[in-house]
């Protein structure tokens, strides 16, 4: 069995909502005690003198956790259509300015870039 070259918590990773003394969305895995991210509102006071300012931001904050939820998956979907691309390459199936975007994305999210 090979190494993963990932050093990142495999997910899949899902978004809690918590309430302490302010709410916060945390992103977590089974596969680990840590929280993976923690998002938060940054000027709680602020917010909260205007709710349809505060309900924007919330509706932001949880497009943000969804998003960072996702990034295990779309890691291993980029990962698994750059492998099928090389096993297509003698159909010139892609150009190379995207195949190197695929490299450094795939790089930047192991820490490498």
């Amino acid at each position: 069995m090979s190494e993963r070259k990932e050093k990142f918590t495999p997910g899949p990773w899902s978004v809690r909502d918590k309430i302490c003394i302010f709410r916060f969305l945390s992103v977590t895995s089974d596969k680990s005690p840590f929280v993976i991210a923690k998002i938060m509102q940054p000027d709680m006071q602020r917010i909260l003198e205007d709710a349809t300012k505060e309900k924007a931001n919330w509706q932001q904050l949880s497009a943000n956790a969804a998003l960072i939820a996702a990034a295990p998956e779309m890691y291993e979907l980029l990962d698994r259509i750059k492998g099928r691309l090389e096993f297509c390459k003698l159909e010139n199936s892609i150009d190379a300015e995207t195949e190197h975007e695929i490299d450094r994305l795939l790089r930047k999210a192991r820490g490498e870039a």
